[in-house]
């Protein structure tokens, strides 16, 4: 019994360090944005209200190939996914990648992409 009260919240915060990590930096983002890359926040549309990154999309990760094509993104055209945590951006990026868009990114969090747009 006593060791799952240490194994849970080990495996709790490695899922957390796995999840959140995002793939780009501010620099990278500014130069892809400065391209015509797009922010796409992949969070609920009540989430989304409650506070988002300027000029971020929203589509809730469900929607992601659907409103992706409904927001006309081309396939090479940059993109930035984030979400609460960086989970669901990171589901996000492999569903598009495999979909065939070549230059996709898992922003993470709100968090760290306020931090990135700096």
């Amino acid at each position: 019994m006593n060791i799952l009260l240490i194994i849970i919240p080990v495996v709790l915060i490695l899922f957390k360090l796995i999840t959140s990590r995002s793939d780009i930096n501010g620099v990278l983002a500014k130069k892809l944005l400065a391209n015509g890359g797009k922010v796409i926040d992949v969070r609920s549309q009540p989430e989304y209200r409650n506070g988002h990154i300027k000029n971020s999309i929203n589509i809730p990760l469900a929607d992601i190939l659907i409103g992706a094509r409904k927001h006309g993104l081309q396939k090479d055209t940059p993109v930035i996914l984030y979400c609460d945590s960086g989970a669901r951006s990171a589901s996000a990026k492999r569903f598009l990648v495999k979909e065939g868009y070549t230059s996709v990114y898992n922003g993470g969090s709100l968090r760290k992409m306020s931090k990135l747009q700096g």
